[in-house]
């Protein structure tokens, strides 16, 4: 009888040995899933990182875009502003001078009659 039981006993023995080792197997297997999972969410993170890091960049260089674009446009529109005053200029400056000629035209005019009235007296 107590061969009997020593040989149930190492068989029991036997059986959680080996439900041991298959527990160590899953445990073994889950702390490797673990530590793969861990990894792909630091590389995630990493990536994550440079994708905000790349839009800030982008970002910064649009808004630089855009202020260069302002300032051309600031440029372009201050040389027409300044073109448009030239010609103005130059419309004023003609006019003036023809004020001037016919003035001049009109003082010839008058000293013609005076004379031609004197010539006739």
């Amino acid at each position: 009888v107590l061969e009997s039981q020593v040989a149930t006993l190492k068989l029991k023995v036997s059986e959680n040995g080996n439900e041991n080792k298959s527990l160590l197997t899953r445990v073994k297997a889950a702390e490797s899933s673990a530590a793969a999972a861990a990894e792909a969410e630091r590389e995630a993170h990493t990536r994550v990182e440079e994708v905000e890091r790349q839009l800030r960049a982008q970002t910064e260089e649009s808004s630089r875009a855009a202020g260069m674009v302002e300032i051309v446009l600031s440029l372009r529109h201050a040389e027409y502003s300044d073109r448009n005053l030239i010609q103005n200029t130059k419309v004023l400056v003609l006019r003036e001078k023809m004020e001037t000629l016919r003035g001049k035209r009109q003082t010839e005019e008058i000293v013609r009659r005076r004379l031609h009235n004197r010539v006739q007296v």
